[in-house]
C-alpha cells in the first residue's frame, strides 16, 4: 500500500548544534559580530528539541523551532528559501491527535538525508542528529527487527576515524524517503531490503592494493497491481545468480570512489566509522501488471562492516 510521502521539508541546510537538554531555545538577541552563527547554533538547538518532542510538549518546540528558523532568516538571509519552507511544513504548529511514530519516521527521514548530504565539516554533527532521531523511533514505534539499532551501531560515536575502510562489507539496508508495504503485511516501512527476499549476502570488499570487487547473489523483478485509487499490491520474484564485479576504488576523507573495472562507471559511497552508503537512482522500481505505469524511488544502500 503506497502511503503518504512526507510533508516536512527533504533538505534542512543547517549547521546543527547538538544538546542532550530538550529545555526550547530563549532569546531573539544575537551579538553583531556572529549574529548568523549564533543564529545557526540556536536553530540546530530547537530542532534537536523538536525531533524530541512529545504529545505534552510538540507544539511548544514546534513554535520554538519555527520562531528560530525566521530568526535564522533575519541574521543569515535565505537565499534558496530553504528556511521558509520548513517553516511553511511546520504550518501552525497546531496539531490535535499527533501520532507520534509517523512524527519519529518523518524526523528520521530528515536526519538521514541530512547525514547523507553533509559537507565534511558537518558530518559529525549530522551523523549525532542521526542517531538522536533514531533513538526517538525506538521510543515511539519500537523496533521489533532491531533495524534501527543495527543502523545505531553502524554510526558507531559518530567520529570520523572509524575502523579501516579496508575489508569486506555487506548490505544490510535499502532505504527511501517514502513509506511502502511491499510484503502486503498492511505495515508499511522505508526499509525495502526487510520487505523482499532478495539482496541476501551482497557483499562489498575493499583491498588495500586500491581494488576490490562487488559480490551478488540476486536481483528482485517487482511488479504491482492497483486494489484502489491510492493503494496498490506488490509481488516481487527473486532470479537468483552469482556475480562479480572488479573495481578500483580511491578514498580522500569520508568520500569513497569506485570505478568499475570493466565499464569504467563511476559510484560514489560515503563513509562513517563502521556504515557505507550510496545512493541508487531508482534503486526500486516496479511495473504495472495492468499498464506501462511503475513506481519508481532513490533508494539508499547501506553496507555495515563484516
Amino acid at each position: 500500500m503506497i502511503k503518504k510521502m512526507f510533508v516536512l521539508c527533504t533538505f534542512i541546510v543547517l549547521c546543527i548544534s547538538i544538546s542532550c537538554d530538550n529545555e526550547p531555545y530563549d532569546g531573539d538577541v544575537f551579538i553583531d559580530d556572529n549574529a548568523c552563527q549564533l543564529a545557526i547554533i540556536a536553530t540546530g538547538n530547537a530542532a534537536t528539541s523538536y525531533n524530541a518532542a512529545t504529545e505534552d510538549n510538540y507544539n511548544l518546540f514546534c513554535q520554538v523551532y519555527r520562531d528560530a528558523l525566521q530568526d535564522q532568516i533575519e541574521a543569515c538571509g535565505d537565499a534558496e528559501g530553504t528556511l521558509q519552507s520548513i517553516i511553511s511544513a511546520l504550518g501552525n504548529c497546531i496539531i490535535e491527535n499527533i501520532n507520534l511514530c509517523n512524527l519519529a519516521i518523518e524526523n528520521t527521514e530528515i536526519a538521514r538525508l541530512n547525514y547523507e548530504n553533509a559537507a565534511d565539516i558537518n558530518l559529525q554533527t549530522t551523523c549525532i542528529a542521526y542517531r538522536v532521531a533514531l533513538l526517538n523511533q525506538i521510543e515511539a514505534c519500537g523496533d521489533p527487527n532491531g533495524l534501527l539499532q543495527l543502523i545505531i551501531s553502524g554510526l558507531g560515536d559518530c567520529t570520523t576515524d572509524g575502523i579501516p575502510t579496508i575489508g569486506t562489507w555487506q548490505l544490510l539496508f535499502i532505504l527511501s524517503n517514502n513509506l511502502l508495504d511491499i510484503d502486503n503485511d498492511g505495515i508499511p516501512t522505508t526499509n525495502y531490503l526487510g520487505e523482499i527476499d532478495c539482496y541476501e549476502n551482497e557483499l562489498i570488499t575493499f583491498n588495500a592494493d586500491g581494488t576490490g570487487e562487488f559480490v551478488n547473489n540476486s536481483f528482485p523483478t517487482i511488479t504491482f497491481t492497483p486494489i484502489s485509487e491510492s493503494d496498490v499490491d506488490f509481488f516481487v520474484a527473486c532470479t537468483q545468480f552469482n556475480e562479480t564485479i572488479a573495481f578500483t576504488w580511491l578514498q580522500i576523507d569520508n568520500n569513497i570512489t569506485i570505478t568499475l573495472t570493466q565499464t569504467g562507471e563511476v559510484l560514489d559511497f560515503l563513509k562513517s566509522t563502521s556504515i557505507i552508503t550510496t545512493i541508487v537512482e531508482d534503486g526500486f522500481l516496479a511495473t504495472s501488471t495492468v499498464d506501462d505505469s511503475t513506481i519508481s524511488e532513490d533508494m539508499t544502500f547501506t553496507y555495515l562492516k563484516l
